[in-house]
């Protein structure tokens, strides 16, 4: 810790930034402009103006910090002071993404210089500025606002661009400003991980699965919505953990089934035979599209019988990996028809476990006064639940377009199949109603008994781990509401109507305590403990704080609810693209954010010109990580730690966010 402690105290150094002789032609030219003054000039962004000598040739270490939990050290290569190229460092291999470094460090893409808007918000139509002129209207406008509105109405948006021991720059200065409003859940994995709760307790966390290299000694491994092979937490974590799985399962005369509306890059390519009558793309270990027998899945042709897929002659050599087509979104129905038919047909569930450690999988299990009602699970798998219907194979093929044989044939393999291995991905919960899909699949594992055991899972994605490495403080928030990262436009247009049944933490549990839902103080999770504090110092009377002389509380409505005291008046977005790339409504988002008299000020601050920035008022140029000094944990295990000497330095006009914090708390 006094390494990182020590970094931090270099990282609050003045450093004067490269100029790139800040032409008179330049001023006013909209950011587009001011790309293309140097998209055809070779190394018009990359070679700084200055007198510095370079040696030669410099090799120094940094890491790539992708929103990725490989998190990969790297050596970059410096000729002239110029990055040369990238290569992996000898500790750990890297991925294409790490290694591609040197063309996002020198992307006429990026951000040169301070711009501030001149045109209609999401026009992109910029002017560049220095950097006192930026930094005064940011202090001044943010000073106004939190006097006008309070400091709950500044609100920093979820971003993903920040990963390093100091990535929270504006977190620490606005907690130094008085607060501000913060967010919780993400746009990755929030259906799940509120299920995870639901299913495994309040202290469960998401990804906490097993490694993926326990997968290498399951006899079936079963995969939902997931490509281990293509969307990895990186080389460094796995080390090409997939293909050692894939390899040792065979050995075995295992199989491993993925379900997945596409042929992803995780199923092998089928070897061409010699005649080369058949096509090299075929997933292996199908034939034709189902697992057994002729059948027509959902908008697909009919295909070919075989044998099933899951057996050992499923395909020519004995192929270990099997693709299982399915509409997309409907992998819950599939998981819903193998637990009827593994409780039904096969009697395969572990009864023991069922009933004496889970609640609700059987009436008996289910409180007193709930028994009795068709709330359990096996009231909806048998159809004496709320909706009459039983989630026989029949059910389950008219929904997924997977032939009711073909699940059956699937469960006869869960059935017998021990250990099995049973994991998701995000796609699926990325849907209407993903957390009932999530938690089907893990109720799939967690029936089977088979949780904690050698070679299998608990239904989650495989774990990660890591984050031993603690970032540099970002000090108390004094404003305690939370909402959920995918409301932000609601908090923009309304934000005195959200209160916990949308999902606001941190609000008087005396006004809330009725509520119910995900949402609710009461049943947050134990990361909010300064929400729940809150709550519980305010249940006789709403806590007031003063800012600036004004008085700032939650609004009590005539209905005894409290909500937010007032709407979102300011954004700062740091390292992400979230206000419009990864929201679900764009149009909406354009809609909202392109009025100054809802929000009025958005400060972004990237490394290239996203779609998002289009809508702020200032955009300030960044640095990558590999542009400054930094370090991380450099794996998900807490291996190895990565650092960034920072020698790569600074071009043009670029500064790292946590100095540019550093000159606007002077101001």
């Amino acid at each position: 810790m006094k390494t990182i402690t020590n970094i931090a105290d270099r990282l609050f150094r003045k450093v004067e930034p490269v100029d790139s002789s800040f032409g008179s032609e330049a001023a006013g030219a909209a950011v587009e402009g001011a790309a293309g003054e140097t998209s055809g000039q070779t190394g018009a962004q990359t070679k700084p103006q200055t007198c510095t000598a370079f040696p030669a040739e410099t090799r120094t270490p940094a890491f790539c910090a992708i929103d990725c939990p490989g998190r990969c050290p790297l050596e970059l290569h410096l000729c002239d002071g110029e990055l040369a190229r990238v290569s992996a460092n000898k500790a750990a291999p890297a991925c294409h993404r790490g290694l591609s470094m040197r063309a996002w460090a020198n992307s006429p893409d990026r951000l040169m210089w301070p711009l501030r808007r001149v045109g209609p918000r999401g026009s992109a139509q910029f002017e560049r500025v220095t950097w006192d002129e930026a930094l005064d209207e940011i202090s001044d406008q943010l000073a106004r606002i939190r006097r006008e509105h309070g400091n709950e109405s500044i609100y920093l948006a979820y971003t993903t661009g920040q990963s390093c021991t100091t990535a929270d720059p504006f977190e620490r200065l606005m907690n130094c400003f008085g607060g501000f409003l913060d967010h919780y859940n993400n746009y990755s994995n929030p259906q799940i991980n509120a299920m995870v709760r639901s299913t495994y307790g309040p202290g469960a966390l998401y990804p906490g699965g097993s490694e993926l290299d326990a997968a290498a000694d399951a006899r079936l491994v079963l995969v939902f919505g997931a490509s281990p092979a293509e969307t990895g937490t990186g080389r460094a974590t796995w080390h090409g953990a997939w293909d050692r799985v894939v390899e040792q399962v065979g050995e075995r005369g295992g199989r491993i089934v993925m379900v997945d509306p596409r042929r992803n890059g995780s199923i092998p390519k089928r070897k061409r035979p010699a005649n080369g009558d058949e096509n090299e793309g075929q997933a292996s270990a199908v034939c034709g599209a189902s697992l057994t027998g002729s059948s027509t899945h959902k908008g697909r042709p009919a295909t070919p019988a075989c044998g099933g897929a899951l057996s050992a002659d499923a395909a020519p050599g004995g192929q270990t990996v099997s693709w299982l087509p399915i509409n997309p979104g409907t992998d819950g129905a599939l998981a819903a028809a193998l637990l009827h038919e593994l409780a039904f047909t096969h009697n395969a569930l572990d009864w023991d476990f069922l009933r004496e450690r889970c609640i609700g999988f059987t009436d008996e299990t289910l409180p007193e006064h709930r028994r009795g009602l068709g709330l359990s699970v096996m009231d909806y798998l048998r159809g004496t639940g709320y909706d009459h219907m039983a989630k026989t194979p029949p059910w389950a093929a008219a929904i997924t377009g997977i032939p009711a044989n073909d699940i059956r044939e699937l469960a006869s393999q869960l059935a017998t199949a021990r250990p099995a291995f049973i994991m998701q991905g995000w796609g699926p919960q990325r849907r209407s109603n993903g957390e009932m899909t999530s938690g089907m699949i893990m109720m799939l594992a967690a029936a089977l008994g088979q949780v904690g055991l050698p070679g299998t899972n608990n239904g989650m994605n495989i774990a990660w781990g890591g984050g031993f490495l603690t970032r540099v403080s970002a000090g108390r928030n004094a404003v305690p509401f939370r909402i959920p990262a995918y409301r932000f436009l609601d908090a923009i247009e309304n934000g005195e109507a959200l209160g916990a049944r949308e999902g606001v933490r941190g609000l008087p549990e005396a006004s809330c305590g009725n509520a119910e839902g995900p949402g609710s103080t009461q049943e947050a999770p134990a990361e909010n403990d300064a929400a729940r504090g809150f709550a519980l110092a305010a249940k006789a009377s709403l806590e007031k704080t003063s800012h600036s002389n004004r008085a700032t509380y939650s609004v009590q409505h005539q209905n005894g609810a409290a909500h937010l005291p007032c709407s979102i008046k300011a954004i700062i977005c740091h390292g992400g693209n979230c206000l419009t790339n990864q929201h679900g409504d764009v149009n909406r988002a354009h809609r909202v954010l392109g009025d100054p008299s809802k929000c009025e000020l958005i400060l972004n601050i990237d490394v290239e010109f996203t779609d998002s920035a289009r809508y702020a008022d200032i955009v300030l140029p960044d640095l990558f990580r590999m542009e400054q000094e930094s370090a991380m944990d450099a794996d998900g295990w807490g291996r190895r730690i990565a650092a960034s000497t920072g020698e790569l330095g600074a071009r043009f006009e670029r500064r790292g966010a946590w100095e540019v914090c550093v000159e606007l708390a002077k101001r």
